[in-house]
């Protein structure tokens, strides 16, 4: 469900990997959704809170909201957190479709060994 709204976007300008919420960038709180829902940058896991509101209600913590979410833990599940939300994909594919496919990829595959690789994952 997310990747699919992940490519409906829109405004694919809106997304970055750096960061949560641009909104509050020292946080990792979600104190304010309807800040980004104004135009802040967002990433995945950010735009996972429009995709899924009333979860993201529920939260105050956006760590807390992707195990909910995904059911992956930063530090329990690092391999798979990797290589669906960390940060380092700025420098790599900073793309909302590169995100969307690395999502679809995941959920049939599992990470693959070579999880930094985008010829791994892309669907283009």
């Amino acid at each position: 469900k997310h990747a699919k709204y992940l490519r409906s976007r829109y405004d694919k300008s809106q997304f970055d990997m750096r960061l949560f919420q641009r909104s509050n960038p020292v946080s990792n709180r979600l104190d304010n959704l309807s800040a980004n829902i104004c135009g802040a940058v967002l990433s995945v896991i950010g735009l996972a809170a429009l995709t899924f509101p009333r979860v993201a209600k529920k939260h105050k913590d956006w760590l807390k909201f992707c195990e909910d979410i995904f059911g992956i833990d930063s530090y329990k599940n690092r391999e798979e957190w990797q290589f669906l939300f960390e940060s380092r994909w700025v420098f790599i594919d900073n793309t909302i479709t590169g995100a969307a496919d690395r999502i679809d990829y995941f959920l049939k595959h599992g990470v693959p060994d070579d999880c930094w690789n985008p010829e791994v994952y892309q669907t283009n």
